[in-house]
């Protein structure tokens, strides 16, 4: 995923920064969808990796862990021969003000801006109407940034109506309570009807992607990753 092509994998404009949203039970593969989009962009890029092991299926050697306290300033000095920099901050989830302090690394990646940002536990830093202060500029203003954003979490009904409203593309895996598919249905623009068809579709570790604009029939369904040979078996609906 690039600036030049992300746009073109979805049918959206090219070089929009976009903010993505991925949502489902646990264990169902939102963590390796998340990685996917990580591991395919090729800038500067930086994961708040809430639970410690995002890349723990995937080790890295460029990927550069920086523990508590954030950074108030973007690290440049530890970028080597021109290269990009690849950040995972691990907050200490034990600590009284450990939101505050991932909040301020997301600050740090939005001021430095054109970059790709993955924020795992979405909903512990955007929760319903109290989004965290730098959360709140990436959802209002990230794009004017060029801040390519992915948010993940487990279920809806917690995350704040701007983390789903503002959402260019979403991916669902299985979502169990009504309540979370009903509120993602409302603020995407499906009914809820045809979102509970989709879910109820899903086998286990399928998924489905909505995309904002682009023209797409619905809802479009696909298998569990990774996709054989790298290919994209979109199924529709309909065509299930």
């Amino acid at each position: 995923m690039s600036e030049q092509g992300a746009g073109n994998v979805v049918g959206l404009p090219e070089g929009r920064p976009l903010q993505i949203l991925v949502v489902g039970k646990k264990h169902e593969g939102k963590s390796e969808l998340t990685y996917c989009l990580w591991d395919s962009w090729e800038g500067d890029r930086a994961v708040l990796d809430t639970t410690k092991d995002f890349i723990g299926k995937h080790p890295e050697e460029e990927t550069i862990t920086i523990e508590p306290p954030a950074p108030s300033r973007w690290p440049e000095h530890l970028r080597r021969d021109g290269r990009r920099l690849s950040l995972r901050y691990v907050p200490d989830v034990s600590a009284p003000d450990w939101r505050e302090e991932a909040d301020r690394f997301i600050g740090t990646c939005y001021e430095h801006g054109h970059m790709l940002v993955v924020i795992e536990e979405v909903g512990d830093f955007a929760p319903v109407g109290l989004p965290l202060p730098h959360m709140r500029a990436v959802l209002h203003h990230g794009r004017h940034q060029g801040l390519w954003t992915v948010m993940n979490g487990p279920r809806t009904i917690g995350i704040d109506v701007l983390g789903l409203a503002q959402a260019d593309v979403v991916y669902f895996y299985r979502l169990p309570s009504a309540r979370d598919r009903k509120r993602l249905a409302d603020n995407i623009g499906v009914e809820a009807e045809t979102m509970d068809e989709a879910v109820f579709a899903l086998g286990p570790h399928e998924y489905g992607r909505w995309v904002d604009g682009s023209g797409e029939a619905e809802l479009v369904l696909f298998p569990p990753l990774p996709l054989p040979q790298g290919t994209v078996a979109e199924r529709h609906m309909e065509g299930r």
